[in-house]
């Protein structure tokens, strides 16, 4: 997996591309953790990932969480692709509503129900 941070005003936004397994939960956590201490919003563009599996899944969940505690979001970008998308579907996170932590409406995986 390959990650870059890019800082855009208040905007850190988070490019991947690869295999977002297991292998790199750590460079995942860190691209993520970077984002959220040096930017208000992080936007996450899946555009070049090759597979993505459910440790992954649950570090963009966390990072949602971090986030709605420190009063900042987490975003996808609009262009996901359908290997993300499906593994959203498999995994159960394709969801209608946000959790219990998602008061603002934010949860990042709410708008793929209409994508999927």
């Amino acid at each position: 997996m390959e990650g870059t941070l890019e800082m855009h005003g208040e905007t850190g936004m988070v490019m991947l591309r690869g295999n977002l397994t297991v292998q790199h939960a750590a460079v995942l956590k860190n691209l993520l953790m970077r984002g959220l201490e040096s930017s208000s919003r992080v936007v996450l563009s899946f555009e070049h990932v090759e597979e993505v599996d459910l440790s992954c899944m649950q570090l963009i969940c966390a990072a949602h969480r971090t986030a709605v505690r420190m009063q900042k979001s987490v975003y996808l970008s609009g262009n996901v692709p359908e290997i993300f998308r499906q593994a959203i579907q498999d995994s159960g996170f394709k969801r209608h509503v946000g959790c219990s932590f998602d008061a603002g409406n934010s949860c990042a995986w709410m708008g793929m129900h209409s994508a999927l």
